[in-house]
């Protein structure tokens, strides 16, 4: 500072200078220091105005520094010390924690304290461009939704817009793509703490992604407790639903359930013992609510539109799964798991669950199960479960049995075309050997008669069914097999010739006794 019309002001007891006031009016004061900073209020001698370094300001109170400015323009508030900010704010919390601390003692608050109503936030200004205009970017801000609530708002910038993105309602609802929470899900029974809305694929869509080079993918976890309270731990009970995926669709007024899909405990729960099972259901037309269609039990066992078995033979032992029951009665269609007991009571007359069996199909692999059948069929014209009989039988060995002994083909002539007389199968039928023999797998080692495919195949090929890969060569794991429908009518064409022939000879032989 220049000494030339510099007016220096001096306390009695000291050589230096407290004050100068130089020709150009500038004041100079002493730096001074938390404890005793150089401007005060008279009387309060430790609260004003002071520097605590070179190109720096402060404020202290009651002998505390409590605001800087350092040399960099940065504002400190309860620090000395930046992290880059331009404004930090540090009050540290050493008793007291959570929200009702926070309330009573908060670090930072916008206060609108004169009108209510009002939006009170920040906003996030940017210029366009390097020397461009400065335009709002994004926005924080809290505003009452009624006279005793409040909410969250999330703005941000797009396509020269800003608007509203996200909100956390005064019910704690997080909304996403809207500002109003719907409240008529569930047939107008309920809504959700988390919505997403909006009017594109994109817009109304959820993602989760895991990045990672290995097996592990992302993870949807839905949970249940009977704990009453947030963080508990309370074991569930066999029945309880753990999660559920609705699908709604809005009838113009409310959505209504369409469809759901639906975790529960399926059996007594335990320590690291968990059974569960899968319900799918759906709602049928006229409806405005789901029924249960298919459950997958905690064991595998499949139900189709039933939750049990109606037969009695409800066995479902660990991997004792051998087959599929179709079970068609007058109020439901079932489709069940069942085990080898079921195959053992199948011939009985106390298995009263056959009479709405249209179909068993089993499965003999690695079980004994004696007579198993394979398929079976019951019914009868106005007959009632308990009285329907047996009408159609495929047997564990591959036995068709039948009530009226009739099977066929589709022969229509509306089918047809190309329709010529066939030429005669003499020779084939003749060439044929009529073979006995036993297959490999059967320990009874029962005698047979048929054919054997590679010997029938030089002399007609097309009595031959063969299943080819992919590029058209023979499966050489798939066992061949004949066409023995097909050899029928060869036969019935070759017996027609035999019957010309008789009828020939016996002409001839009617001429030579006659004459």
């Amino acid at each position: 500072m220049s000494t030339l019309n510099t007016y220096n002001l001096k306390s009695p007891d000291s050589a230096n200078t407290n004050l100068a006031l130089d020709a150009s009016g500038n004041v100079a004061i002493q730096a001074g220091s938390a404890s005793a900073p150089s401007i005060y209020v008279t009387g309060d001698t430790n609260t004003g105005l002071y520097s605590p370094g070179a190109d720096q300001i402060a404020v202290t109170t009651g002998g505390t520094a409590r605001l800087f400015i350092d040399s960099s323009g940065r504002l400190l508030v309860g620090t000395t010390t930046s992290n880059g900010a331009q404004l930090e704010v540090n009050r540290p919390q050493s008793v007291a924690t959570g929200l009702s601390a926070l309330l009573s003692s908060p670090q930072f608050s916008i206060t609108n304290s004169s009108n209510w109503g009002f939006p009170v936030g920040a906003v996030f200004k940017t210029p366009l461009a390097n020397g461009g205009a400065i335009v709002d970017n994004a926005a924080i801000w809290a505003e009452w939704s009624d006279t005793n609530s409040a909410y969250l708002g999330f703005a941000t910038r797009n396509s020269g817009t800003i608007a509203e993105r996200v909100r956390i309602d005064s019910s704690g609802r997080l909304l996403v793509g809207t500002s109003s929470a719907r409240a008529n899900f569930y047939n107008s029974t309920g809504t959700a703490q988390l919505q997403v809305e909006g009017i594109t694929q994109s817009s109304s869509s959820i993602s989760v992604t895991y990045n990672d080079n290995g097996v592990g993918g992302p993870v949807v976890t839905l949970n249940k407790s009977r704990s009453a309270s947030v963080g508990g731990n309370t074991i569930v009970s066999s029945g309880d639903a753990l999660g559920n995926i609705y699908f709604q669709g809005n009838d113009s007024t409310e959505f209504v359930e369409a469809a759901l899909i639906r975790a529960e405990v399926d059996g007594t729960p335990g320590s690291n013992d968990m059974p569960g099972r899968l319900v799918f259901s759906t709602t049928a037309d006229g409806a405005s609510s789901p029924t249960e269609r298919m459950r997958i039990s905690n064991n595998g066992t499949i139900f189709l539109n039933a939750t049990s078995l109606t037969d009695g033979a409800n066995i479902q032992g660990a991997n004792a799964y051998v087959g599929w029951r179709f079970d068609v009665g007058s109020n439901s269609d079932t489709l069940a798991d069942q085990n080898t007991a079921l195959c053992s009571s199948v011939y009985t007359s106390t298995n009263t669950g056959r009479a709405t069996s249209a179909l068993l199909l089993m499965s003999r692999a690695g079980e004994s199960v004696g007579i198993c059948p394979l398929i079976k069929g019951y019914g009868g014209a106005g007959a009632s479960p308990s009285t329907a009989t047996l009408q159609f039988l495929v047997s564990h060995n591959g036995n068709v049995q039948n009530t009226n002994n009739s099977y066929g083909s589709l022969s229509d002539l509306r089918l047809k075309e190309n329709i010529v007389d066939a030429e005669s199968q003499w020779q084939d039928i003749k060439s044929l050997q009529v073979r006995k023999f036993n297959f490999k797998n059967d320990a009874a080692k029962t005698p047979l008669l048929g054919l054997v495919a590679q010997e029938v195949e030089p002399i007609s090929p097309g009595l031959i069914e063969q299943v080819l890969q992919a590029d058209g060569t023979p499966d050489p794991e798939i066992p061949k097999a004949i066409k023995y429908s097909v050899l029928y009518m060869k036969a019935v064409k070759a017996l027609q010739e035999a019957m010309e022939r008789i009828e020939t000879l016996e002409a001839k032989v009617a001429a030579l006794e006659s004459a």
